[in-house]
């Protein structure tokens, strides 16, 4: 695992085999902090592109403070912008996301975002992260050989 970017009780930014691992550690971040949250996010994928790399997101939500819900919900075009924006790159590129929630309040925030975005590759809401990579592997499994561009 590779940490791409840690602000402490915020966010952190993994990325383990292709699978981009974005956790909200408890407190939603700030302005500068979801600036830097998507130029890193940017960075990852034009790796990606240049590679030709297929990837998996996960958005980890289970630890996100109640109180940080109407802060997420206010950034809803900033996210719905950002993600907008790699749609073509999404379709050839993006496996699937993840979502791993706590509770039916955060999963109902994040249909929001997901009903103005209206993802181009499959979205699963999840409770843990076995839950995530039994997902994932059943996908693994469904793709061509070909598509087993992962190194």
């Amino acid at each position: 695992m590779q940490v791409l970017l840690y602000i402490e009780n915020k966010l952190k930014i993994t990325i383990t085999n292709n699978i981009l691992h974005i956790k909200i550690l408890g407190v939603y971040p700030n302005k500068e902090e979801i600036y830097k949250m998507f130029q890193t996010i940017q960075e990852f994928y034009n790796i990606c592109k240049t590679n030709n790399k297929k990837f998996f997101h996960i958005f980890n939500f289970s630890d996100i403070e109640f109180s940080s819900i109407p802060y997420l919900l206010s950034d809803i075009t900033k996210y719905t912008t950002f993600f907008n924006s790699h749609r073509n790159f999404f379709e050839s590129n993006l496996i699937a996301t993840i979502f791993i929630i706590s509770s039916d309040f955060i999963k109902n925030a994040l249909d929001s975002i997901i009903l103005l975005f209206n993802p181009v590759k499959p979205t699963k809401f999840v409770t843990s992260f076995n839950e995530a990579y039994t997902y994932q592997n059943t996908l693994y499994k469904m793709l061509p050989l070909s598509e087993y561009n992962f190194a």
